[in-house]
């Protein structure tokens, strides 16, 4: 046991029971968000502004990141892990598509974000709660920026899909087989009541 708790492994264990346990206890039902594919997951309760590029300063549990004030949970999937190239910070957007399910108990969320596009040309269609918002058509190696007003169901799963219609052959470099469509530049969340 001494071993054990030297390693972290004790400790990791203990901050993710406990970073659970504080979420059942304001009502968040977690076996929606911690079952099934955890490709890249993140459940963020920031105040007023989710930015999904930031390293989150919360506990992790598997792959999902948690962090403490109770009022969303973010989940993502279809992006790849944060990196960073000099001083730019970026997530890859993974074909087929992207998926943000936020479950919140505000009423409204503003999602900015800016993508850009390494193809001749790309097409992104976005969606919310199944609803079509935008096609968005990229000219090659640009930055698009897009801001949506999202009028949310309080308490249940919201979901903005991101459909790309190009992404990167996993057979192009055998040591990254990651089907990239785009890097996300900014991807951010603001909420309000």
């Amino acid at each position: 046991m001494k071993g054990a708790w030297k390693s972290g492994r004790v400790e990791a264990l203990i901050v993710g029971i406990l970073a659970a346990a504080f979420l059942m206890a304001v009502g968040v039902d977690l076996r929606s968000y911690f079952v099934g594919d955890t490709r890249s997951r993140m459940a963020d309760q920031s105040l007023s502004q989710v930015s999904l590029l930031r390293a989150p300063g919360g506990p992790r549990v598997g792959q999902a990141e948690v962090m403490t004030s109770g009022t969303a949970i973010v989940n993502l999937d279809g992006f790849g892990k944060i990196e960073q190239v000099e001083s730019r910070t970026f997530r890859h957007g993974l074909g087929p598509e992207s998926v943000i399910t936020i479950r919140s108990i505000h009423s409204r969320a503003h999602l900015r974000l800016a993508f850009w596009n390494s193809f001749a040309s790309q097409e992104l269609r976005v969606s919310f709660n199944g609803q079509s918002l935008e096609t968005i058509t990229s000219a090659p190696e640009k930055t698009i920026e897009h801001e949506y007003d999202l009028a949310l169901r309080r308490d249940l799963p919201n979901e903005v899909r991101i459909q790309y219609a190009r992404f990167r052959d996993p057979g192009v470099d055998p040591l990254d087989r990651r089907l990239t469509a785009g890097k996300f530049f900014t991807l951010e969340l603001d909420f309000s009541q």
